[in-house]
């Protein structure tokens, strides 16, 4: 047997073929973008590299020109000159103006505004004596200790020509300078201590970076202080990336590769010799664009899965006249004689709807005109069911009235013959009506209560609520009739106390609602569905019909259960399955019938059972 191919969906096709078109113009365009997103940002970004290293070399310059000036003005300093000259007492004065001189405590003097730069300062004349000044609060044990390393130093310093010396001692840099008067006689020396941590806080953008470092160094290349990357590596590596960086020359900016990465860089010389070499690797390009990259790169993506959406709504737009009229085609292909196609606004699919359905319509002709016995045969019984529906009550009513006549003739007894006779004519000589107006239904209704009413005394009490607007309106003969001649003779009936039975019909989205409820034994079909209770129409019930369809009755029931299910069999053949019966109950508290049909209206005017 040959194997059916799969056949691929014209929704499916058409889908497919649009997305590819889309999404390969859209990638195009987006690699065309981000080509010259590249290309104008890429130069962009390496400018202000350039200029955060072009920035941090001057705030360096800045600190290094501000003890420059504190220099210049300890020379012109009145005060301090009669230190230089050993004619002075007040050792707190001139720790006064040596602090005043240096601004120690001035704005100047921090870095970044977070530590000061310069934190000790000492000031030796050619006697040997001193003063000094400290930014933070020291012990005089750590003072003194301080004091005689500064004064080591100033001793090495003055013993050869140099004018400034750059060493590093115990987390500071120690600056060691000439004091010269107008004369330019040299009257004394400066030593300047500045912090090594106010260097990582100058230098800290730039470790911000990836593979930032940064290196201050001496007039003889010595590695006064660094830090980022630099500091991170092992001592011979350290040693000779440094070495790289020293040959690329003071006063140098550009691109190098140091330490195996290319890094954009820039070499100062400031004031006593000392310079400084900042460098960013070439990597962060990438990694300032990657932001910018990645919501460009989501933008696309968003873009793609609107155009999906977009995509799947123009094949359903153009897929759906067809997919019908395959399920038209399946639905006449497993009998369904009654469906059609619907008209389309495109002119091809429009002709073939036309032609299929004139051929639906005479194939339809056709199959009627062989069913026209079976269709016959259904009618009859159907006939045969209205028939068994009829009620037998009336010899009942026939005795007792009869017992009245015998007593006394009154209007009650004139009024309760005229019902019965009205009932009888209704329910007998009307047998051929399938269907009568609601009018007409709720007059057969009001008779009926009434005989009951006369027969049980006080013990009944019945209410109807029907517009008038509803009396022209098409229900099956005897249908709600039989409902309540069910309500009362098994419901009431069989109680003990009074009853009640209500009636009432309205219309709500083209479907007509009947209901008929009592408060009499109730109606429970079993023991399990006893526990379900609904409240409605004064009645407490309890649902044993569900989504229109009345639940299966046994063939051995009681007459309650033969009359329920005649009535659902002739809702059946005038309805198919285009109605809804549903019965709630519960013991003891009462029984509701609740049912659904279709809205149909016949010519002329009647009151609802008026």
């Amino acid at each position: 047997m040959r194997r059916k191919n799969k056949k691929k969906s014209l929704n499916r096709e058409f889908t497919i073929m649009t997305m590819f078109t889309s999404v390969s113009a859209l990638v195009l365009f987006g690699a065309v973008m981000l080509a010259l997103f590249f290309i104008f940002f890429h130069g962009d970004i390496r400018e202000d590299m350039e200029n955060t290293l072009k920035n941090t070399q001057q705030e360096y310059r800045e600190k290094i020109q501000f003890i420059q000036d504190g220099g210049v003005a300890i020379r012109h300093n009145a005060v301090l000159k009669d230190f230089f000259s050993g004619n002075w007492s007040d050792r707190e004065e001139m720790e006064k103006q040596l602090s005043y001189s240096m601004e120690l405590f001035s704005e100047r003097n921090m870095a970044a505004k977070q530590k000061p730069f310069v934190v000790s300062v000492c000031l030796f004349n050619r006697k040997g004596e001193h003063v000094k000044s400290h930014y933070y609060p020291m012990t005089a044990s750590a003072a003194r200790l301080k004091e005689l390393s500064y004064q080591s130093l100033q001793q090495k310093f003055r013993e050869g020509e140099e004018l400034y010396q750059v060493t590093r001692e115990n987390g500071e840099i120690v600056l060691c300078f000439r004091i010269y008067d107008e004369e330019m006689q040299e009257t004394g020396t400066c030593v300047a201590g500045i912090d090594e941590k106010a260097m990582d806080v100058l230098f800290q953008e730039i470790e911000g970076f990836d593979n930032g470092s940064w290196m201050v160094l001496s007039s003889r290349n010595a590695v006064l202080a660094s830090g980022g990357e630099l500091k991170k590596k092992g001592e011979i590596k350290r040693r000779d990336e440094i070495k790289q960086w020293i040959a690329a020359g003071r006063n140098t900016s550009g691109e190098r590769i140091a330490g195996g990465v290319r890094s954009l860089y820039r070499s100062e010389t400031a004031g006593f010799g000392m310079s400084a070499v900042v460098a960013v690797g070439m990597n962060n390009i990438y990694r300032i664009l990657k932001p910018t990259f990645l919501t460009f790169v989501g933008i696309i993506f968003l873009t793609l899965l609107f155009l999906a959406f977009l995509n799947l709504g123009v094949s359903y737009r153009f897929s759906r006249p067809l997919k019908k009229m395959g399920e038209v085609l399946r639905d006449f292909g497993q009998k369904n004689f009654d469906v059609r196609m619907e008209d389309s606004a495109i002119q091809e699919i429009a002709d073939i709807s036309i032609v299929f359905n004139e051929m639906a319509d005479r194939i339809k002709y056709l199959v009627e005109q062989v069913y026209e016995k079976q269709l016959l045969a259904t009618q009859a019984q159907m006939k045969y069911l209205q028939a068994q529906i009829n009620p037998h009550f009336q010899f009942n009513i026939l005795a007792m009235f009869s017992i009245k006549a015998k007593l006394a003739g009154n209007e009650e007894l004139y009024q309760g013959l005229q019902a019965f006779s009205r009932l009888v004519q209704g329910k007998i000589f009307r047998e051929k009506e399938v269907k009568i107006p609601v009018s007409e239904e709720m007059e057969l209704v009001n008779f009926y209560l009434y005989l009951q009413k006369s027969r049980f005394d006080d013990k009944l009490v019945y209410e109807i609520h029907c517009e008038d607007k509803m009396g022209d309106f098409l229900i099956p003969r005897l249908l709600i009739e039989s409902i309540v001649e069910n309500a009362v003779s098994h419901g009431i009936e069989p109680k003990s106390g009074d009853g009640k039975v209500e009636v009432e019909l309205f219309l709500q989205e083209e479907e007509l609602h009947i209901t008929v409820c009592d408060d009499g034994v109730g109606y429970v079909e079993d023991k399990k569905t006893e526990d379900r209770v609904e409240r409605e129409c004064s009645v407490q019930g309890e649902k044993t019909g569900e989504g229109g369809r009345l639940t299966e009755i046994p063939d051995k029931i009681s007459h309650t259960h033969t009359g329920m299910e005649n009535t659902r069999r002739l809702l059946q053949i005038l309805y198919g399955e285009n109605y809804s019966l549903n019965i709630y109950g519960e013991k003891n508290v009462g029984t509701k019938v609740e049912i659904i049909l279709p809205a149909e209206k016949r010519g002329g005017m009647g009151t609802c059972g008026k």
